[in-house]
């Protein structure tokens, strides 16, 4: 059933994605229904009984779950119809992944407790993050929009053209970094400190985790620079976008290689 569910899902944001921005009411609507269908999907395609179904794909999906909830909650207060036309076409991607990618179940018995909440905080961390580099991504259109003085542009240009003030999306794009980065220690953190009661094995300093601290380190400094240094605009484009790159390398990369390339289990 959650197949359907996902076809489902994809057909609405499809159609979210091509909706004129005219038709708000009916926007928000669409999104609404996408999203919880996307959410069912999701619930029960990852909560078997006795195990948890990891992956790529699934992780990516509900990354971009979250991320669809955020852009709908932030465009209540603020006209962000930009942003609906760089999320929903990867929402359309993320919720076909798992119908091509199903990842692995992994037992449940023997492990803590632990294990289901570092994956839930990792899961958290990654989506938060998501939504700060399409908001970085956004605030570069809008930016290169406002140096060149185009006309036109078709309805995205129209889009960019009714976002807030560039001060207010760089106020909203550190309030959503801050939030990603708690949650990001907290899963770097979990992951260092309780590596035997979560994975049931000593903590082993690979690529993931080697990535995942330097992604750490990048918006660390960022939100240090932007207090000490008054950091913005480009340089605070640029490390957003670099710390979630290296954070997508940590988290869905390694997951890509393993199952994809290696064809082997994720934990």
């Amino acid at each position: 059933m959650q197949n359907s569910l996902f076809l489902a899902a994809a057909f609405l944001y499809a159609v979210c994605a091509l909706l004129p921005s005219r038709l708000g009411a009916v926007i928000s609507g669409v999104t609404a229904g996408a999203w919880a269908l996307h959410g069912v999907a999701l619930g029960m395609d990852v909560m078997v009984p006795g195990r948890l179904r990891v992956g790529f794909a699934i992780m990516l999906s509900s990354a971009l779950w979250v991320s669809v909830a955020a852009y709908w909650l932030e465009n209540r207060n603020f006209a962000l119809d930009g942003m609906r036309r760089l999320v929903m076409p990867f929402a359309f991607v993320a919720a076909l992944l798992p119908l091509l990618f199903p990842g692995t179940l992994t037992p449940l018995a023997g492990k803590s407790p632990a294990f289901g909440w570092h994956i839930a905080v990792a899961v958290l961390a990654y989506s938060t993050l998501t939504i700060a580099a399409f908001h970085a991504v956004l605030m570069a259109l809008q930016e290169a929009r406002l140096h060149t003085r185009t006309a036109g542009g078709g309805r995205f240009g129209a889009a960019l053209d009714q976002l807030p003030a560039l001060l207010t999306m760089e106020k909203l794009l550190f309030r959503v970094i801050w939030i990603g980065f708690v949650l990001l220690s907290l899963t770097v953190l979990s992951g260092f400190v309780f590596s035997e009661q979560v994975f049931g094995r000593p903590l082993l300093l690979d690529h993931k985790s080697v990535f995942a601290l330097l992604s750490w380190a990048l918006f660390a400094a960022l939100l240090a620079g932007r207090k000490w240094q008054g950091w913005r605009g480009k340089t605070a484009l640029r490390f957003t976008l670099a710390g979630f790159a290296t954070l997508a390398l940590a988290y869905v990369g390694s997951r890509f290689v393993l199952e994809v390339v290696l064809h082997r289990g994720v934990y």
